[in-house]
């Protein structure tokens, strides 16, 4: 089962803050693997520690960090390949980041 979560990072390129949907591990197989890539994350305050890197989730045909407003072409994606998505579970956790778990079936 896999976390996936709301993240705010900084693309330099544009200097803009960008909302990402992020995984909690690289995936060690299944189409989620095919659209995971390893982020550098640069600070967003000086003040503030926070990991380095985090797994960003790609858009599936564009090849390019997804989105936070394209969420449902990740849902979509997911189920069409046998993906189980779960919204229950984290309400429980107070978490406002947390989007949803999933598991491949």
């Amino acid at each position: 089962m896999y976390r996936l979560r709301r993240k705010i990072i900084l693309n330099t390129m544009e200097k803009t803050y960008d909302k990402i949907v992020v995984v909690d591990r690289m995936p060690l197989d299944g189409k989620l693997k095919d659209i995971v890539k390893l982020v550098r994350r640069e600070k967003l305050s000086p003040f503030k520690e926070m990991p380095r890197c985090i797994f960003g989730i790609l858009h599936p045909s564009e090849r390019r960090l997804l989105s936070y407003e394209e969420l449902p072409i990740l849902l979509t994606y997911l189920m069409e390949n046998g993906y189980t998505i779960d919204t229950k579970l984290g309400k429980n956790f107070n978490d406002r980041d947390l989007i949803c778990y999933v598991c491949q079936n």
